[in-house]
């Protein structure tokens, strides 16, 4: 492969055949040419590989490398990034599939503002119902249109990184920046992106926010990493000590803000599948093991804003909580009628938070205090 490649694509394959063709079609037909493409067979038991050999047979910037074991996803795009060349990478999930142009215009973009990071917007296509699924993490919908097509890093403008989406597909990494930076994918099962994908935000010092979309991203396949979050719920914990061990020397600023994102999204997914039952049973045991660990020495006295503290009270210890509940009710319906209601869940929340720390008469003195005084 020429060293003037562009951009190496890097796709991991497991089992991927009923979505293979619709992917690899969308890249070779990219109209940026000067592309590799590097296909990973992570020892697919279906027609996956058979697949791979037909396309890399009509085209030569295919590569193909066979795993001989099952190594997942994190572990296949390793090789991959050390098998590449292009001055730029994506990694494209083999379920998913490109939008037409989009290498050529981020390229672009990239090359002319040498850039270590271009984050784009990605489309969400359910897939079951093959119909768009609005994601606005994924969508970049909490940007204001001022963020986009301008030079920023996280140390600059730490909070518009929080609400993107933290995936290896929706943008592309100057090689250089990883492979200076030793940044790789982790070895989990699944939740095998996040630490690289901050590792990446933290080293990037020239980042742009594209006003235009790279991906498909499928949704909703069970089979999917996303899908096995359920059963290996574990590799949060790992996850999150992982990138917990990254922000040591950052600024607290700037470990507040990832730190506080990577619980919300732990609680957020344990949350969602408890409420559809797919939990295993040890599950609840573990995330209370990993609470009763967590150093929240960093969030200080913003503890209440945190956007995951009320489901870290709730699962640390259920029955407490519920009987907090009963006698908050009580002291709602002794004192609500003095205050305005957003007033009153202010302090009902307060109170549960001095009760877990402090004890109950504390919090009920405080409490008192605060309505009467």
């Amino acid at each position: 492969m020429p060293d003037r490649t562009k951009v190496s694509v890097i796709i991991p394959v497991y089992n991927a055949e009923k979505y293979l063709y619709q992917c690899l079609d969308s890249v070779i037909n990219q109209s940026l040419r000067d592309i590799e493409i590097i296909c990973i067979d992570d020892y697919s038991t279906d027609n996956s590989l058979s697949i791979l050999c037909k396309y890399a047979d009509r085209d030569k910037r295919i590569r193909i490398i066979k795993n001989n074991q099952r190594l997942k996803a994190g572990e296949s795009r390793n090789k991959g990034i050390g098998a590449a060349v292009g001055e730029y990478i994506h990694f494209l999930d083999a379920d998913d599939y490109l939008v037409d142009g989009s290498y050529e215009k981020l390229y672009r973009l990239a090359a002319v503002n040498d850039l270590d990071l271009v984050i784009a917007r990605t489309h969400g296509i359910d897939a079951s119902t093959v119909k768009e699924v609005y994601n606005p993490i994924d969508n970049l919908s909490y940007l204001s249109p001022s963020d986009f097509n301008n030079v920023t890093s996280f140390s600059e403008n730490p909070k518009k990184f929080v609400d993107i989406s933290v995936s290896p597909w929706n943008a592309l990494y100057k090689r250089s920046l990883i492979t200076e930076n030793n940044i790789y994918f982790n070895s989990l099962m699944c939740v095998n992106d996040r630490s690289f994908c901050v590792t990446v935000t933290i080293n990037a010092r020239r980042v742009i926010f594209a006003d235009s979309y790279i991906i498909y991203h499928r949704d909703n396949i069970l089979s999917s990493l996303v899908g096995l979050r359920s059963k290996y719920f574990e590799c949060h914990f790992a996850s999150y000590r992982m990138i917990e061990d990254l922000c040591t020397n950052l600024p607290s600023n700037l470990k507040y803000i990832i730190l506080e994102n990577e619980l919300h999204d732990l609680f957020y997914w344990f949350r969602k599948f408890q409420s559809e039952h797919i939990l295993e049973h040890d599950t609840l045991a573990q995330t209370q093991d990993f609470i009763h660990q967590l150093d929240i020495s960093p969030f200080g006295k913003t503890l209440l804003r945190c956007r995951w503290y009320k489901q870290y009270l709730k699962i640390k210890n259920p029955i407490v909580y519920q009987h907090n509940l009963s006698i908050i009710e009580r002291f709602i319906n002794t004192y609500g009628d003095s205050l305005q209601s957003h007033k009153m869940t202010a302090i009902c929340y307060r109170f549960l938070v001095i009760w877990d720390e402090e004890g109950f008469m504390t919090a009920l003195e405080k409490a008192y205090r605060y309505i009467f005084h």
